[in-house]
């Protein structure tokens, strides 16, 4: 059985987004997005809702690059271990770095619940196993550290892993109010409702040069159009 091929799944599943124009001429805006995929959409919806006059530019289809190819995971954890975090950055900005990205995945949750986006939001708990017994201390001191700095999650010993799943390891921490969703599908949600908010999007649009004026405290951004046959200009405030 092939289990892998070289397409996105996501983009398999939803097919091509919505196209947009691409930037043809001179262009003004108070906060300038680069990359429409899923973090771009949601820093849109964030700065918006600010009040701010928001551009979101991508030298391809929104959504179709890395976000096509993600996983469905949505998780609060970081790619580092929170004490791996402290020993590079400190107690108080390593904690703080877990608490927000945990209030992040929260909020994601609410925004996908105020606009009933159907993007497949379900929220999971997930188990994060060490494959030895080295790894096991490893997160016995992960689990104490999270605990000490008031995030809830249980640490399970193989006997656990065992009745639950089926499978032997020898230790895994047990965290709740996690998700999965489609990343893609949500991209392309996000950004009619943003549409709809006058967030201006151009796909089709690659950066090719960056000029700044400290007099009008400005940021000129050069672009091309999709045909790469005229240069256009977007202005970012500052």
């Amino acid at each position: 059985m092939d289990l892998k091929s070289g397409y996105p799944y996501w983009l398999l599943k939803n097919g091509l987004p919505a196209t947009h124009p691409s930037l043809k001429k001179d262009h003004s805006c108070e906060v300038l997005i680069i990359g429409g995929g899923i973090s771009g959409a949601i820093a849109a919806y964030d700065i918006a809702h600010e009040g701010f006059n928001v551009t979101v530019v991508d030298g391809r289809h929104f959504g179709t690059g890395s976000t096509s190819a993600s996983t469905a995971l949505v998780q609060f954890e970081t790619d580092e271990h929170l004490t791996t975090l402290i020993e590079k950055y400190g107690e108080k900005k390593a904690v703080r770095c877990y608490q927000l990205a945990y209030n992040a995945t929260q909020k994601l949750g609410k925004i996908v619940r105020k606009h009933r986006i159907h993007c497949g939001y379900t929220v999971r708990n997930s188990l994060y196993i060490a494959s030895n017994l080295k790894d096991k201390e490893k997160l016995v001191n992960e689990y104490e550290t999270r605990i000490k700095a008031g995030f809830q999650l249980e640490y399970w010993e193989k006997e656990k892993i065992v009745s639950h799943f089926g499978f032997n390891k020898p230790a895994a921490l047990w965290t709740e109010n996690n998700a999965e969703l489609d990343p893609l599908q949500l991209t392309n949600e996000l950004i009619k409702i943003l549409v709809k908010r006058g967030v201006q999007f151009f796909d089709g649009t690659v950066i090719k040069s960056i000029t700044s004026s400290k007099k009008n405290k400005i940021s000129n951004y050069g672009y091309w159009n999709k045909d790469q046959s005229k240069a256009c200009c977007c202005n970012l405030w500052l």
